[in-house]
């Protein structure tokens, strides 16, 4: 199943800060992120992250803002969620091979840590819906590159989705 198309809504309204004037969105820009995690979800199993583009994934459409991988919003990522399938979004998204390896998908990931750490919660939580997330996954190769020399392009494309997706979410 490919996501559903680039015009969804950022949240489900189920996962809405239930008070906008105290929320606050975290960004997280990292390699590997688990957009589909538990602890990125809200009580009624909604997801709290907002956008994420993530920069490996195999092209679905062609956007303008979006000039390579994927972007999924929040409602995108409750689409794709399988009961007792946890892989179910990353493999609908190309970010799962057929034997089930890519680090994106495990909860033992850089981008697993730092999303988690930074704005994870427990579902039942209610102080997670007033911290939506917006994401970046950097491609594997940019990071691979030690020299830094590839990884300044794009940390100011994920600053630059990252503050589009804050403005649209506050919209």
């Amino acid at each position: 199943d490919a996501p559903p198309g680039p015009d969804a809504a950022c949240l489900d309204p189920m996962a809405h800060p239930a008070d906008p004037d105290q929320a606050a969105i975290i960004g997280v820009i990292d390699h590997a992120i688990p957009f589909a995690h538990p602890l990125l979800t809200t009580a009624t199993g909604h997801s709290r992250v907002a956008a994420v583009w993530m920069m490996d994934a195999p092209a679905r459409d062609r956007r303008p803002d979006i000039p390579f991988g994927q972007e999924l919003r929040g409602t995108m990522i409750d689409t794709l969620r399988r009961p007792g399938d946890e892989d179910a979004p990353y493999r609908a998204c190309g970010l799962l091979d057929p034997g089930g390896d890519m680090a994106l998908a495990r909860a033992g990931s850089h981008g697993a840590a730092v999303a988690t750490i930074a704005a994870g919660q427990a579902p039942g939580d209610p102080a997670g819906r007033a911290h939506p997330i917006i994401g970046v996954s950097l491609p594997r190769f940019a990071l691979a590159d030690t020299s830094g020399s590839l990884g300044a392009l794009f940390i100011q494309a994920a600053v630059i989705f990252v503050i589009s997706r804050a403005r649209m979410l506050a919209r």
